[in-house]
C-alpha cells in the first residue's frame, strides 16, 4: 500500500493520475477543503452513493473512536475518486477498493484513488480509520455529532458536499448503559456482558446530505409520546423534576408543527421518525438532523415562570427545526451559498406555525419584533453582506451564517408573499417540494417556479434584495411618521419633528404594530445618533412602566439597556425605574425582565448591595421567580462587581448547584471572574488552545467575563491575540463560534484603545479573509459608532 504524506501537496496529486479529469482546474480540484470545482466534478461523475458505517465508542473520552466505512457508488465513467478526510495520515488504518488492496494518495485533506483501481459502474471502497474528535463533541458520559456545514469529513471519509445525497446504514458499539439515537429507527440492541458493551444497529436512512448524518450516545433519559399513529421520543439529561415535567408540552408542540407543515405543503413527513435530544451546552438553539433533532437545554427547559418571549422562543425554535425537515432536509440547497434558502423558510414558517399556539398575541407584531431588530444589527454595520454570498470552498461555509440570512431573509420573503399573493406562493412551494424531493435545488430554481405563476419580474426583485448588501436610507419630508405599518425595510432617518411625533405616538397610539415600528425606528436613529440618547432613555423609562403588551415591553427594555451602555448614561434613574417595576408591576414576567435588566445596568453601591442581598438570601422581589441559571449569572456579576467577595461567592454558588452538567459549566467559567489578573490571564491563554474551546458556550462565557466592561482597561491586551486566533477559531469551531468569539471579546469594550487594537490588526493583515473581516466589522461596530 502506498500512503503519500500530507506535505507532498497538489503537485503529487496531479502527477499521480494516469489520466486527469478533463475540463476541471487541477489546483481547485485538489485544494484543501471542498472546492466548488471538486463538488461539481463529483456530482457529474459519482452516483448512487451509500455509506455503511460503524463506530466503536469507548467509555473514556480520552480513547480514540475507531470506525469503518464501506463507501459504495457508481462511476459514470472511469475517473479518479477523491474522498474527503480531514485527519492525519496515520488515522487511515486500511483501504481496499472492490476487495483489492490498492495504492492511494493522501494529501490536502483528500484520499485520492487512481482511475486504474476503479471501474465504470458500481464500486466499493472499504476503509478503517480513527475518527477525529472535532465534531464528536465528547463529554465524560455522552457525545453527539454535529457535522454542519463540512465537518462530516472530520468524522469519516466521505464525499462531503450537500448535493451528493446518500443513504446511510449505521452500527454503534457503546459502553453498557448508554442510549444511542441516530437518523433512522433502531433495528436491534445487543448487550455483551463479557465486554460490558452494547451493540446498536440502525435501519438504512432516506437520502441525506453528509452534514445531516447524526448520532448521539451516552447516559440519557428517554421519554416517549404519541399522537395517533405518530410516536416520538425525547432524550435528555435534566435532573430537575420541574423541567422534566415540560417534556409532554414539548412533544405536543412537535406534533403540532409536523401536522401544520404536512397540511401546508401537502407532503407527508418524509422521514421514518422524529426524535428529540435535548443537550446541555449544545452550541446552537437546535439542529435539524432528521430523526435525531438536537436542541439546547436552556432554550427548551424553561424557568418556573417563563416570560412570553421565552415561551415564544421555545415554540418558534421547535417550529423552525421542524420546518427544516421539508426545507433543508427533504429538499436541500445545491451549494452552501444558498444555505439561506433553508433558513428563510424555517424562520418564515416558524412564525406562521406558532400563530395558532398563541392566539392571544399580535403575530404581525411578533414578526416585526423577531426579525427586524436582529437584521438591522448587522445590516447597519460596515460588515454587512448580501443574503446570498459567493462561496468557493466549503471550508468557509460557516462564515455565510449570520443575522442577514436568519432574520433579513424572512422579511424579504414576506415582501415576496405580498408581491405574488398567498395562493401563488403556496402553489410554488408545493411544486418545489415535489419537483426536488430528496434532492437539491438552487434559489433560482424556486424563483423560476414562482415566476411562472406571476406577471411580476421576480428576477429583478431577487437581484436587488438577495444579491445586494445593505439597506436603503429613506428621508421623508414633514412630520409624518415613516413606516408606521412596519412593512418597509431600511433606515428611516428622522427629522427633529418626526422624532417628536414618534415619541408622542409611542405613548398615545393604540396600534401595537405602529408602536413596535416606532420603537425600532427610534432605536435605529439612536444608533445613528440622530436622536438624543438621554431623551430616548427617559422616554422609554416612562413607556415601559405602562406598556401592557409583553412583546413591546421586552423590545423596549432591551433597547433601554443598550442606550444606557453605549452612551454611558447615569445609571441611577434607570435603576430606580427598573426597581420600581420589578417590585410593583402587576405582570410577574415584566417584573422578572425588569430585575434582569436591573442586574445589567446596576452601577451604584445601593443597586449592587440590593443584588447581593437577593443572591445571598435567595429572595428576589415578590413575583420574580429566579431560576438556578439566574442565580449563577448573578454570582458572576457580583464576583466582578465585588472582587473582595469573589472567592466566597463562588464557593457558595458552587454548593448550590446540584446538576452535574451545570456544575461543570460553572467550574469552567468561574476563574474568568477572578479578581486576580494573573488568574484571568491564565484563563485567556488557555482559551487560545483549541482543546479548551471544545464546549463553545462555556468558552464564550469565559471570554466575555474576561472582557467585562469594568475590566476593559486590563482586557484591552486580549484583543489582538484573540483576533490573531480567529482563523484557528473558525477552523476548529462550529459555524456560529467566530461571531460568538468576537462578540465575547469586543462587546464589553468602549474605548479608543480597543478600537486602535482592531485597526492595528487590520493594518498588519491588509489581505485578511473578507468574510472574517465582515465578522470583525460587525462585532466592532460600536467602537466606531460611539467612540469619538
Amino acid at each position: 500500500m502506498k500512503n503519500t504524506s500530507l506535505c507532498l501537496g497538489i503537485c503529487v496529486l496531479v502527477s499521480f493520475f494516469s489520466c486527469r479529469p478533463a475540463a476541471y482546474d487541477d489546483r481547485a480540484l485538489y485544494e484543501a477543503g471542498v472546492s466548488e470545482t471538486l463538488a461539481q466534478f463529483r456530482k457529474a461523475n459519482y452516483q448512487d452513493v451509500h455509506y455503511e458505517l460503524a463506530f466503536h465508542l469507548p467509555e473514556s473520552r480520552h480513547e480514540a473512536v475507531m470506525g469503518e466505512v464501506i463507501l459504495s457508488f457508481d462511476l459514470s465513467e472511469e475517473q479518479p475518486v477523491i474522498i474527503d478526510f480531514r485527519a492525519d495520515s496515520g488515522q487511515i488504518k486500511s483501504l481496499t477498493v472492490n476487495n483489492q488492496t490498492v495504492s492511494y494518495t493522501f494529501a490536502q485533506e483528500h484520499i485520492v484513488i487512481d482511475r486504474n483501481a476503479l471501474r465504470k459502474g458500481p464500486n466499493a471502497v472499504f476503509l478503517t480509520f480513527e475518527a477525529s474528535d472535532q465534531s464528536l463533541n465528547r463529554r465524560d458520559d455522552y457525545l453527539y455529532t454535529l457535522l454542519v456545514p463540512d465537518r462530516a469529513r472530520t468524522l469519516f471519509p466521505c464525499f462531503d458536499q450537500p448535493d451528493l445525497k446518500a443513504t446511510y446504514s449505521l452500527r454503534l458499539i457503546t459502553p453498557a448503559g448508554w442510549e444511542a439515537v441516530a437518523n433512522s429507527p433502531t433495528l436491534n440492541v445487543i448487550e455483551d456482558r463479557a465486554t460490558n458493551e452494547r451493540f446498536y444497529s440502525f435501519a438504512t436512512s432516506e437520502p441525506l446530505s453528509t452534514y445531516l448524518f447524526s448520532f448521539v450516545a451516552g447516559r440519557l433519559r428517554q421519554e416517549q409520546f404519541s399522537r395517533g399513529d405518530r410516536r416520538i421520543s425525547i432524550y435528555h439529561r435534566e435532573t430537575d423534576p420541574l423541567k422534566v415535567a415540560q417534556c409532554p408540552a414539548i412533544a405536543e408542540e412537535v406534533f403540532e408543527a409536523l401536522e401544520w407543515m404536512e397540511k401546508y405543503t401537502a407532503v407527508p413527513y418524509p422521514f421514518a421518525k422524529y426524535d428529540v435530544i435535548i443537550l446541555p451546552g449544545f452550541q446552537y438553539g437546535g439542529m435539524e438532523h432528521t430523526g435525531a433533532t438536537l436542541y439546547n437545554d436552556r432554550r427548551m427547559f424553561l424557568n418556573a415562570q417563563p416570560t412570553l418571549n421565552e415561551r415564544l422562543s421555545r415554540s418558534t425554535l421547535i417550529a423552525h427545526e421542524t420546518a427544516h425537515m421539508w426545507f433543508g432536509d427533504y429538499v436541500t440547497m445545491q451549494w452552501f451559498d444558498d444555505v439561506w434558502t433553508k433558513e428563510i423558510f424555517a424562520n418564515y414558517f416558524a412564525s406562521r406555525i406558532v400563530e395558532p399556539l398563541f392566539p392571544e398575541i399580535n403575530h404581525r407584531l411578533n414578526f416585526l419584533c423577531d426579525y427586524f431588530p436582529s437584521a438591522y444589527s448587522e445590516d447597519r454595520t460596515a460588515g454587512t453582506n448580501p443574503i446570498k454570498q459567493p462561496l468557493d470552498n466549503l471550508s468557509n461555509a460557516g462564515l455565510v451564517y449570520g443575522q442577514i440570512i436568519y432574520n433579513k431573509s424572512p422579511i424579504v420573503l414576506d415582501m415576496l408573499v405580498r408581491k405574488i399573493g398567498e395562493e401563488a406562493f403556496r402553489k410554488g412551494i408545493q411544486t418545489y417540494l415535489t419537483t426536488y424531493a430528496y434532492g437539491n435545488a438552487r434559489w433560482e430554481d424556486l424563483i423560476a417556479i414562482w415566476d411562472a405563476l406571476t406577471t411580476d419580474d421576480l428576477d429583478a426583485w431577487s437581484r436587488y434584495w438577495v444579491h445586494e448588501k445593505g439597506m436603503p436610507v429613506i428621508d421623508s419630508p414633514g412630520d409624518t411618521i415613516p413606516n408606521a405599518d412596519g412593512r418597509g425595510y431600511g433606515f428611516y432617518r428622522l427629522t427633529p419633528e418626526q422624532s417628536n411625533a414618534c415619541f408622542q405616538r409611542l405613548h398615545t397610539s393604540t396600534d401595537e404594530v405602529e408602536k413596535g415600528a416606532v420603537l425600532i425606528i427610534l432605536y435605529e436613529n439612536l444608533m445613528n445618533q440622530t436622536v438624543d440618547p438621554l431623551r430616548f432613555r427617559d422616554e422609554l423609562l416612562t413607556y415601559i412602566a405602562h406598556e401592557p403588551n409583553s412583546l413591546l415591553y421586552a423590545l423596549a427594555i432591551g433597547y433601554l439597556a443598550n442606550a444606557q451602555y453605549y452612551y454611558h448614561l447615569p445609571s441611577a434613574p434607570a435603576e430606580q425605574a427598573l426597581w420600581t417595576i420589578a417590585t410593583t408591576h402587576a405582570n410577574p414576567a415584566h417584573r422578572l425582565q425588569a430585575l434582569r435588566t436591573y442586574r445589567t445596568v446596576a452601577d451604584t453601591p445601593q443597586a449592587i448591595a440590593r443584588l447581593y442581598a437577593i443572591w445571598e438570601n435567595q429572595q428576589p422581589p415578590q413575583g420574580c421567580a429566579l431560576s438556578e441559571n439566574d442565580y449563577i449569572t448573578l454570582a458572576y456579576t457580583l464576583a466582578i462587581r465585588l472582587p473582595e467577595r469573589a472567592e466566597a461567592i463562588g464557593a457558595t454558588q458552587r454548593q448550590r448547584i446540584s446538576n452535574p452538567d451545570r456544575l461543570a459549566a460553572f467550574d469552567f467559567a468561574y476563574p474568568s471572574v477572578s479578581p486576580h489578573r494573573a488568574v484571568r490571564d491564565s484563563v485567556f491563554a488557555s482559551l487560545l488552545q483549541a482543546e479548551n474551546r471544545r464546549i463553545e458556550p462555556w468558552a464564550s462565557t469565559a471570554l466575555a467575563h474576561l472582557n467585562h466592561t469594568l475590566r476593559q482597561e486590563e482586557a484591552v491586551g486580549y484583543i489582538r491575540p484573540a483576533l490573531e486566533a480567529l482563523t484557528e477559531v473558525q477552523r476548529t469551531g462550529d459555524i456560529f463560534f467566530p461571531t460568538h468569539w468576537l462578540r465575547a471579546l469586543l462587546a464589553g469594550h468602549l474605548s479608543a484603545e480597543a478600537r486602535e487594537e482592531v485597526e492595528q490588526f487590520f493594518a498588519h493583515h491588509p489581505a485578511y479573509h473578507p468574510m472574517l473581516t465582515c465578522k470583525i466589522r460587525q462585532q466592532s461596530d460600536h467602537l466606531y459608532r460611539f467612540i469619538p
